[in-house]
């Protein structure tokens, strides 16, 4: 199961129990949980998300030992079966009280003796008095989106597999489960480019491809079936969007391979 299926299914469930839970992000620190939950009155949560099995990095263990020592309860979260329990724990817990243990995935302890310096820098992770910035590189996230394709009111989980890889796959929520519906048919090479929402009125995905055909092309659902159509070859679109004039939509595109920005109409 991939780390976006749990992080969506958590927010959702958050939602639906009253409370919140933002994305967190920070121009100036690394490393910070991926959520910050909120529920009344002032329940102050913050919880790391991770596919099965996956733990949380050097950086992300030193940010959990620096938050739960202001008095922030930090959790981490890798199968949707620990999503309920770690909501009823947060609902029942009470603000300045011992949090529960057990709660989530077990995270390892931090061994302040084996965190590194960082590249390039006189910095160590070991300067645990640091809550600044801390820059660590980050393997940068699958490309992915959730969107209702097919109109049947659930939304598809829509994803580049693996990063700036190969395929472009769409899994379909079934009996409980993600189950793969649709892969790109052609061979590509560098996905890159991925944009969902409504064209002319009409449910799309589009991607581009960085190598090989360097094609933009556009994926929807149609006669009970996703319909895969080729907008242009040769582009290498790095990035692509869907704007309007009035009500005519245009695609637009930054073409790596041309070195140029492309635009594209419905006719």
């Amino acid at each position: 199961m991939r780390e976006a299926v749990v992080e969506n299914e958590f927010v959702k469930a958050v939602r639906n129990a009253g409370g919140v839970a933002y994305k967190l992000t920070s121009q100036t620190t690394n490393g910070l949980p991926d959520r910050l939950v909120l529920f009344f009155p002032a329940k102050t949560v913050f919880v790391e998300l991770k596919a099965p099995g996956k733990v949380l990095r050097p950086l992300q263990r030193k940010r959990r030992y620096q938050l739960q020592k202001l008095g922030f309860p930090v959790l981490c979260i890798d199968r949707v079966s620990q999503i309920r329990p770690a909501i009823r724990a947060i609902l029942d817990w009470i603000p300045g009280k011992p949090f529960p243990e057990g709660i989530g995935a077990a995270i390892p302890e931090i061994d302040i003796s084996d965190l590194p310096t960082i590249p390039g820098s006189t910095m160590s992770l070991a300067d645990m008095d640091d809550f600044g910035e801390t820059l660590e590189p980050i393997a940068p996230p699958e490309s992915a989106a959730f969107f209702d394709l097919d109109g049947c009111g659930e939304r598809e989980l829509i994803a580049i597999e693996p990063f700036h890889g190969k395929e472009l796959n769409i899994y379909k929520l079934i009996g409980g489960k993600y189950e793969q519906v649709y892969t790109y048919p052609s061979p590509a090479e560098f996905l890159h480019a991925i944009w969902v929402g409504e064209f002319s009125g009409k449910p799309v995905v589009i991607c581009g491809a960085r190598r090989l055909n360097k094609e933009l092309f556009m994926v929807t659902y149609e006669n009970g079936g996703y319909v895969t159509n080729i907008i242009d070859e040769g582009v290498g679109s790095a990035n692509v969007c869907v704007f309007y004039s009035g009500e005519r939509p245009y695609i637009l595109s930054a073409d790596h391979g041309r070195g140029d920005i492309a635009l594209y109409s419905e006719d």
